[in-house]
């Protein structure tokens, strides 16, 4: 078994040859259950059309047999059967189901088939995620500090539309002078990129490392460009028990060392920091802590 590390993987299959690709044609292919109301409908309806069918038959056979004329009995046999059928009871049954959909909107539930309504209205109970909602496994930067000036960030998800404020406004050159580098760090300690599908912005890796990237861009960086003027050289991936990501880089004739995790982790590498204030320090530690990304320079 392969717990860490790297390696190289050879596709054989693609599309609904893969075991996902054929559980999901199996999922399309599946037809709907029936509600039990709609079964009991439909049993009713059956035995109503057997009891009409052998009524119209006695009815036709008693007719001959006392010498009506078979045209007249045959027409006499089919309009019985047709005036028989209750032909308001899917219009009674289409009510039912509305005022219950009705009623449970009253209790807060939206119901969009009404078929749902009996099923949802015997339901004693309900399971639910941790959170009681379904996330789209996207993830958004909010906040950020480069350990001097602490920044909100506007949008939400992969979107690109957003921009990054200091107190609710456009920060200065001075003030971004370290969220740069900030940005930088997120942007190029990362193994994931974004990609567009059906005009909407995805991430191919980690959503935690999309954010990131997404951030970056907001605040004005370009990948293409900071990656040529930054250039890999090695990677050492993120692992649980590290508990951070680095990442070399030859910028000129420098070699710089981008780090990301867990920020005890990272703020026990430090032996120096940007800012005047101590990062190291506890009352720095607990600012940083429920910060979403975090700066620290070596």
């Amino acid at each position: 078994m392969v717990v860490n590390g790297r390696g190289r993987g050879v596709v054989v299959t693609t599309g609904s040859q893969t075991v996902l690709g054929s559980i999901a044609t199996e999922v399309k292919e599946a037809e709907g259950i029936q509600a039990p109301l709609q079964q009991k409908f439909h049993k009713f309806s059956k035995r109503i059309g057997f009891v009409v069918l052998a009524a119209s038959i006695l009815l036709f056979l008693i007719g001959i047999f006392i010498g009506e004329n078979l045209k007249e009995m045959f027409m006499t046999a089919v309009a019985a059967a047709v005036a028989t059928i209750p032909e308001g009871l899917p219009v009674v049954l289409t009510i039912a189901l509305a005022v219950g959909v009705r009623r449970m909107a009253k209790r807060h539930a939206i119901i969009r088939k009404l078929a749902a309504v009996e099923t949802l209205g015997s339901t004693t109970v309900i399971c639910t995620d941790k959170t009681g909602t379904l996330t789209k496994n996207e993830m958004t930067v909010k906040v950020i500090s480069d350990g001097e000036h602490v920044f909100d960030v506007t949008g939400s998800g992969y979107n690109l539309e957003g921009e990054i404020l200091h107190e609710w406004m456009v920060p200065t050159e001075e003030e971004r002078k370290n969220l740069f580098m900030a940005l930088r760090t997120g942007l190029l300690c990362n193994e994931s990129h974004l990609f567009k599908e059906d005009e909407e912005v995805k991430v191919d890796g980690d959503p935690t490392e999309g954010a990131l990237i997404v951030s970056a861009l907001k605040g004005g960086l370009t990948p293409e460009k900071e990656k040529n003027v930054y250039k890999q050289m090695a990677i050492l991936p993120f692992e649980s028990e590290r508990g951070f990501m680095a990442t070399l880089h030859r910028n000129d004739h420098k070699k710089l060392i981008f780090i990301k995790g867990a920020p005890e982790k990272v703020l026990d590498l430090c032996t120096g920091c940007l800012v005047t204030e101590g990062l190291g320090q506890k009352r720095s530690f607990r600012r940083l802590t429920g910060l979403q990304k975090k700066a620290c320079g070596s």
